[in-house]
């Protein structure tokens, strides 16, 4: 919800060296003014304010389209995920369903930590002894 996607003067931005990429990426997420708190975020859409739906509506379209894209690269995959801090919200915006309604398939939403939580399993894997993780094998 900090970090969004750049538009073509961040990368610009980025490419004269003005800010870092983590720098660009961090001022355009959907938290930002007026809506630095999840509450006044929320609060806006609760009163259906126009900019605010607009807002949502856009980013709900995309992730749709980040996700489309890596279905698309990966050649189709069964089941889709995402992990997300306002994909934990249910109410009054529910991430997983509209993303669902834009591809047409379902997708499920974990915790903002599931990701982290994932990748800290998976480290731990080669010290358990296994051969591989999700397919790649692992050298010693």
């Amino acid at each position: 919800m900090r970090h969004g996607p750049l538009d073509l003067e961040a990368i610009r931005r980025v490419d004269r060296g003005e800010v870092s990429a983590n720098e660009a990426f961090s001022s355009k997420g959907i938290l930002r003014r007026p809506f630095e708190t999840k509450e006044r975020l929320f609060g806006a859409i609760r009163r259906k304010d126009r900019d605010t739906v607009l807002l949502m509506d856009s980013l709900v379209m995309a992730v749709a389209m980040e996700i489309s894209g890596l279905d698309t690269a990966a050649g189709g995959v069964d089941a889709i995920a995402v992990s997300t801090g306002l994909g934990e919200v249910k109410m009054p915006i529910n991430l997983g369903i509209r993303v669902s309604k834009y591809l047409g398939r379902k997708v499920d939403v974990f915790s903002r930590f599931s990701a982290a939580l994932g990748a800290g399993e998976i480290g731990h894997l080669p010290y358990k002894n296994v051969d591989g993780i999700i397919g790649v094998p692992i050298h010693r």
